[in-house]
């Protein structure tokens, strides 16, 4: 799945690409490019963003778990 994020960047907007893969119940793993990879839209962010299979190879991956009661 691809989304797009916004976090603020100083004083301006920044709108990020990731994507995000369920790998187990209590886990997602997230992949994004360089944390200083800006789009000033979403417009902009959706028609850039690498697909998943480019993302991968030249990207920062993030496991975030939770924990499974």
């Amino acid at each position: 799945m691809c989304c797009c994020c916004c976090c603020s960047s100083g004083s301006a907007n920044c709108i990020r690409c990731i994507h995000i893969k369920p790998v187990a119940r209590n886990v997602l793993q997230v992949h994004t490019e360089d944390i200083s990879k800006c789009y000033t839209t979403e417009e902009a962010a959706e028609r850039f963003c690498p697909d998943e299979s480019t993302l991968r190879m030249r990207s920062k991956e993030i496991l975030l778990y939770s924990e499974y009661k």
